[in-house]
């Protein structure tokens, strides 16, 4: 016997519900339960699962209980929070923004600390003081490191020019005066190689 839809190949099986026979290219079986449905009689899901009319009535019972206990939980928590709303007022202090910009003197004492550590690296291990280049010359390291106690310089005169809105003017001072020893004994480190 042939095919009912396509009256070409030979019938393999029938639709589960509407009893016509199909061969296996018409054939569409239900990824729910396994049954053979023509293409007239199946679901698709937005998931693209095929599904016979029994598996479809009983995913949209179970998507329709799902929809009502949804919306039941939420009625419940609008009204507990309206409830507690009215009971006690609302202290909860603004969160604090997620990134908080670092203030001058922090900044000044982070590249002064660093322009310290690379400048006693130059003295401890004079090995660092010229670094070959591919074309065959050197760079001077301590040209590179006294760039780094120089934005702690920046950044600490940045912090004392804004005085009014920052209260920690001894920290400037004090990047201020490390930074500019780390930038001598750089320079010290420039002009006297090991």
């Amino acid at each position: 016997m042939e095919c009912d839809l396509c009256k070409i190949r030979s019938s393999v099986g029938y639709c589960a519900e509407c009893h016509i026979l199909l061969c296996e290219e018409c054939t569409i079986r239900c990824d729910g339960c396994g049954k053979t449905v023509c293409p007239e009689h199946v679901s698709r899901t937005s998931t693209l699962r095929s599904l016979c009319a029994a598996c479809t009535a009983e995913r949209e019972a179970a998507l329709q209980l799902q929809a009502r206990s949804t919306r039941r939980r939420r009625a419940e928590a609008e009204a507990a929070g309206s409830a507690s709303a009215d009971q006690t007022p609302n202290t909860k202090e603004p969160m604090p923004p997620p990134f908080a910009r670092p203030r001058p003197w922090q900044v000044s004492l982070f590249y002064t600390g660093l322009g310290a550590v690379f400048t006693e690296m130059l003295f401890f291990f004079p090995g660092l003081q010229r670094f070959p280049l591919p074309g065959g010359g050197f760079l001077r390291t301590p040209f590179v490191v006294m760039c780094v106690p120089l934005l702690g310089i920046a950044w600490a005169l940045a912090g004392i020019a804004r005085r009014k809105r920052d209260a920690n003017q001894l920290w400037c001072f004090l990047s201020l005066g490390v930074a500019v020893v780390c930038m001598a004994l750089a320079f010290l480190a420039l002009r006297f190689p090991r």
